[in-house]
């Protein structure tokens, strides 16, 4: 009977923690809408913005990072806020809210990060 048990709450737990990772993971995020990118000084890295929907999903801004050499692509921003979409269609979304400080620091909205291991998620804040 105890073994019985201790199975139930492992899977329980294993079911837990998938959904927990599913749902928290920047892998995640919904794609959106294209809004602009920007090459570091040195040609390393790209940085691309997306803005979503919030009609259809929690609306945001993505960052993508782009490893210019290796080709690796993988999220490093994500900013809740519904006014974004509306900004984006009035064309008040740019490729200023990126600012780089020399190829491993970015800027973005205010928030800076150490590349490539830094990411930024309202979520966790």
């Amino acid at each position: 009977m105890k073994k019985k048990t201790l199975v139930v709450l492992l899977v329980f737990a294993g079911i837990i923690g998938i959904c927990w990772g599913a749902i928290y993971s920047m892998a995640g995020l919904p794609k959106g809408e294209f809004v602009c990118e920007s090459v570091s000084p040195q040609g390393t890295y790209t940085a691309k913005l997306y803005v979503t929907n919030p009609v259809l999903s929690v609306g945001g801004t993505r960052g993508e990072l782009v490893n210019n050499k290796t080709g690796r692509t993988r999220n490093i921003y994500w900013e809740y806020n519904r006014y974004l979409f509306e900004a984006k269609m009035a064309g008040e979304i740019t490729g200023e809210r990126i600012i780089w400080e020399d190829d491993d620091t970015i800027i973005i909205y205010g928030t800076r990060l150490n590349l490539p291991n830094d990411t930024y998620d309202w979520r966790r804040d």
